[in-house]
């Protein structure tokens, strides 16, 4: 991308997976010979910084614990190879029809079995202020490098691979149009679905499981995918 006048900011474009994400995007120069880009899936040049935030409500978080969207939710979340966030927001007191416990066990499980950062708001003004934070603490650490763009399938060798000069990003169009939801699922996606419904079966294990054993038959007869 180069060295170009940059503004960071939250993307307020539909997302396909999590809440909040935080973009680079070029803008005018003080000559005025380039345009600000405005946020589009089909514009190349929009790059995603890497943070992706799912926002539930304690109610939300045990009614998608409660109908199996939790496992799925995080699933998709880890696929973007960003870092996830979940952000917690404190809303009263309630079993909301699930065990005792089983909201503190499926944060505690979020954060270290599926690495995901875990941040606890009291209120929705907290949650705006944690934004906020985010925002400027990425601008400082982002606005004054080169800025690289790359495909999502060669990011993750190279988002360890900054420097104080310069950072590989993400084409927001690779992560979005990567991130749809989808509505014909192979029998390998669905069977690593399933096994992530089984209690203490994080999305690693169930990914292992399916790299070997790609079915429930294949696991039923021991039988290990052939290279």
């Amino acid at each position: 991308m180069g060295e170009v006048s940059r503004r960071i900011t939250e993307s307020r474009s539909m997302l396909s997976a999590g809440d909040f994400v935080w973009v680079c995007r070029e803008i005018a120069d003080v000559a005025g010979n380039r345009n600000r880009l405005t946020m589009s899936r089909t514009n190349e040049l929009i790059l995603i910084l890497p943070y992706v935030v799912e926002r539930k409500r304690t109610d939300d978080l045990a009614h998608s614990i409660r109908d199996g969207r939790f496992h799925e939710q995080k699933y998709r979340l880890t696929q973007t190879k960003l870092q996830p966030v979940y952000l917690i927001e404190s809303y009263g007191k309630g079993d909301w029809g699930i065990a005792e416990g089983a909201l503190e066990r499926a944060v505690c499980n979020t954060q270290i079995e599926n690495g995901f950062l875990v941040q606890e708001t009291l209120s929705i003004e907290e949650t705006c202020a944690y934004l906020t934070f985010m925002t400027r603490h990425l601008k400082a650490s982002y606005e004054s490098k080169t800025i690289i763009g790359c495909r999502k399938a060669d990011w993750t060798n190279f988002k360890d691979a900054g420097t104080d000069a310069e950072a590989h990003l993400m084409f927001f169009s690779d992560f979005n149009d990567f991130s749809v939801k989808k509505m014909n699922w192979k029998v390998k996606e669905m069977f690593a679905r399933h096994l992530m419904r089984l209690k203490g079966l994080s999305v690693e294990k169930a990914y292992a499981i399916i790299q070997k054993y790609p079915t429930l038959d294949h696991l039923l007869r021991r039988t290990p995918m052939r290279e």
